[in-house]
């Protein structure tokens, strides 16, 4: 990513960035979660990610936006405790 003129950001193609930053090729656990309703990420650029991954879970929150974490927070806590005691 490279900043622009008034700290906007200017973001690379995202084959581009899931290759080059995420290190797909990783075999180690990921989880992706998001909410079905996010306006700002389009749901196929999280199956995108999850598909390109070794071995990575997705959940996707019913009723919820961009901030799943806040949207769902009891849930979103539990689901990372358990995630990080695999």
């Amino acid at each position: 990513m490279a900043l622009l003129p008034r700290g906007r950001l200017r973001l690379q193609p995202f084959d581009h960035f899931t290759r080059s930053r995420l290190k797909l090729g990783c075999p180690s656990k990921r989880s992706v979660i998001r909410g079905r309703d996010d306006r700002f990420v389009p749901m196929d650029v999280g199956l995108r990610l999850v598909a390109g991954m070794q071995n990575a879970d997705m959940h996707i929150f019913s009723r919820c936006g961009h901030w799943g974490q806040w949207e769902h927070a009891d849930k979103f806590n539990s689901m990372v405790v358990e995630f990080l005691g695999r």
